[in-house]
């Protein structure tokens, strides 16, 4: 027989003392008298359900003044007595009464003329059932709180403002976007300035699934770029050195563990090196979407590069990732970002035009190109929410680097 979670209380109501005394025999063969109080009267018995938070009451019917199904309703009205189990006790066996107290909320009933060992069984249930509940409940609340700590933490790590101002004290722009399909996000930004501040350093990285797992992975990232001995302007050191730190801290049994829909087994990365005295730029892959350069006229230009993805368990060397290299002149826009953009899908549009990335992302841009960064990126963002009913079902990251005109 299952045992309770914890010492289970109980309230009996009867009018009755004759009836109190048999719900109160019934519950002592499974709970201490401690825990077990007893009230004559409906108004009697919600003073003390909601003072001694009973797991269960056992209660009449037919009481006068307030009967029994005018103290359930209260019971279930109210939010402080809402989830306390019930169990209506009568001495009628009318299926009409029944299934109308059934459906305002009682758990069970109990007619009583029943076997006294009966009764301890439909209350013993009763109390399981209310006490899984409840255990179930806090459980979901502690995975929010844990999952709303671990958003903060990932917010943390996005960039600054004060990495905002020192741009544009450098004749730089910068605007990013961040949005998790879930509570934790599967994609991160993290930007940092290197080489004594004159070198912008961004990593944004796309870890495989979403939610928690994932997230946990995108955390590490931040570590491991600061612990790149070489972060110079070749791109290529910094994935590899993700890749090495991957392998060492994560084994690769891990992803054979558990159900690959859950687990990531890698991550999809783009890196850029800017120098923001001369725009001087280096921007390499690892399976990641090719970094796009925007015309303030709205000319899309594809910085190709090429890296394979970055999988637990595989290490990469440095030229095993193949750089773009360039510069970025005075009113162009540096555009990098995940896949939760571009397949972005509402499947009311034909086929061919389903998703986002199907026209309707350089449109986007291109309606918005003459846009400072931040109201450019407010702006395409605004287009990719608005273009389907359904809200996006992957996490979506976004950054965007312009280097202003020169006054």
């Amino acid at each position: 027989m299952k045992t309770f979670l914890w010492p289970p209380k109980v309230l009996v109501v009867d009018d009755q003392e004759i009836f109190r005394k048999t719900g109160t025999i019934a519950c002592s063969d499974f709970t201490q008298p401690k825990n077990i109080r007893e009230a004559e009267q409906g108004e009697e018995a919600l003073q003390i359900a909601q003072t001694f938070q009973p797991d269960v009451i056992l209660l009449d019917v037919m009481m006068p003044k307030m009967d029994g199904s005018e103290v359930l309703r209260r019971l279930k009205s109210d939010p402080s007595t809402e989830d306390i189990a019930v169990v209506m006790f009568t001495a009628q066996g009318n299926q009409e009464i029944t299934n109308n107290l059934l459906g305002n909320g009682a758990h069970d009933y109990a007619s009583k003329l029943i076997d006294p060992d009966e009764l301890v069984l439909r209350l013993r249930n009763a109390i399981l059932l209310k006490q899984t509940q409840e255990a179930h409940q806090k459980q979901l609340n502690q995975q929010k709180i844990e999952g709303e700590i671990a958003a903060a933490i990932q917010q943390g790590l996005l960039p600054t403002q004060d990495l905002t101002d020192h741009l544009t004290q450098k004749g730089w722009r910068m605007a990013w976007f961040a949005r998790a399909a879930e509570v934790v996000s599967g994609d991160i930004i993290f930007a940092r300035l290197v080489q004594s501040d004159t070198v912008l350093s961004v990593l944004l990285a796309d870890v495989q699934h979403h939610g928690i797992p994932s997230g946990m992975l995108t955390m590490f990232l931040p570590g491991a770029s600061v612990s790149c001995p070489s972060i110079g302007l070749e791109p290529g050191n910094l994935l590899s050195h993700i890749s090495n730190q991957l392998t060492q801290c994560f084994p690769a049994e891990l992803s054979r563990s558990v159900s690959n829909e859950i687990v990531p087994q890698g991550l999809t990365a783009i890196h850029a090196m800017i120098h923001l005295d001369n725009g001087r730029s280096s921007i390499g892959t690892a399976g990641h979407h090719p970094a796009l350069l925007i015309s303030s006229e709205g000319e899309i230009r594809e910085l190709t590069s090429s890296g394979a993805f970055l999988q637990i368990g595989k290490k990469h060397e440095p030229d095993e990732f193949r750089a773009w290299r360039g510069d970025l002149t005075a009113g162009e826009k540096l555009f990098l970002y995940s896949d939760g953009l571009d397949e972005h899908r509402n499947r009311e549009l034909p086929r061919g035009e389903r998703l986002f990335c199907e026209g309707h992302f350089q449109n986007s841009i291109r309606k918005h190109a003459q846009l400072p960064a931040q109201e450019f990126l407010d702006a395409v963002v605004q287009d990719w929410i608005s273009f389907s009913p359904h809200p996006p079902n992957d996490d979506c990251s976004i950054f965007v680097l312009e280097r202003k005109e020169r006054s």
